[in-house]
Formats: C-alpha cells, sequence, structure tokens
C-alpha cells in the first residue's frame, strides 16, 4: 500500500481503504510517468535492484509514503 503526495487522490474506488490509497503497482506507474521513465519497469521475476533503490528514491522525493502491514 502506498500513500498518494499532497491531495492527490483516487477518483476510483480500489478499496484500499481509502482515497488517497493505492496498490505499490500503481504507484510505480505513476511514478514511471512522473518521471517519464517509460524503460524502467517491474514485470514478475524481472525485477532489477537497481530499479527498486530508483522507485524508493523517487516516491519519497515525489511525496509517496510506503505503508508497513
Amino acid at each position: 500500500m502506498v500513500r498518494l503526495p499532497g491531495e492527490a487522490r483516487s477518483t476510483l474506488d480500489l478499496h484500499f481503504g481509502g482515497p488517497d490509497l493505492v496498490p505499490a503497482c500503481l504507484a510505480e506507474t505513476m511514478i514511471l510517468a512522473a518521471e517519464e521513465e517509460f524503460e524502467r519497469k517491474s514485470l514478475g521475476g524481472e525485477v532489477k535492484s537497481e530499479n527498486v533503490q530508483y522507485f524508493v528514491e523517487r516516491a519519497e522525493a515525489l511525496g509517496f509514503e510506503v505503508l508497513d502491514g
């Protein structure tokens, strides 16, 4: 689960606990779009450690909050 930055809200009820919460895979897509880094992606077993670090850093810089549990 990821909390969206600032006043961002999902207009589609995804049933993740609130309009400011989205699944990590959707947050990843939002980060890719915001950063125009379309060559970076995670598909099944093709997850690269450098991409994981990139998403962690960019999520923090953009104001996304990764939630525990």
